[in-house]
């Protein structure tokens, strides 16, 4: 593989994107990986229903009011009378026991809304790599 591969294996005819999996943040690690399925955005009390505290809150009251936080502090309008949250789908999630887990990147950011790319072949790319 390349400079080009960027944290992306081909498999079974597919890509596979390592992901941070996370439970809770504090961990800093990476506890598994899964196929891309589909990005859909779900109104709010949907998103809880489908995952509870999967999405990073206690209860739905708790995961909106963190919601309108973040609306808050990025200057987000609500388009519609539904509020709705990004919801990235994985396929076929493999969650690793802890004792496998992977420490992060030292330079992964503590909150990342964009696309991070790594060269497999140096530093903390090859390092989370191997």
């Amino acid at each position: 593989m390349g400079r080009a591969h960027q944290g992306r294996r081909r498999q079974n005819g597919g890509v596979s994107l390592a992901a941070h999996l996370p439970r809770h943040d504090y961990f800093n690690a990476i506890g598994g990986f899964g196929f891309f399925s589909r990005f859909d955005k779900l109104p709010e009390w949907l998103a809880w229903d489908c995952f509870n505290e999967g999405n990073g809150a206690a209860t739905l009251d708790d995961m909106q009011s963190r919601l309108g936080d973040i609306r808050e502090r990025n200057h987000m309008v609500e388009r519609s009378g539904v509020s709705q949250i990004g919801c990235i789908l994985p396929a076929e999630a493999m969650c690793f026991p802890p004792e496998l887990w992977i420490r992060q990147s030292s330079d992964w950011p503590k909150q990342n809304l964009r696309s991070k790319r790594y060269d497999l072949t140096v530093g903390e790319g090859q390092r989370v790599w191997q």
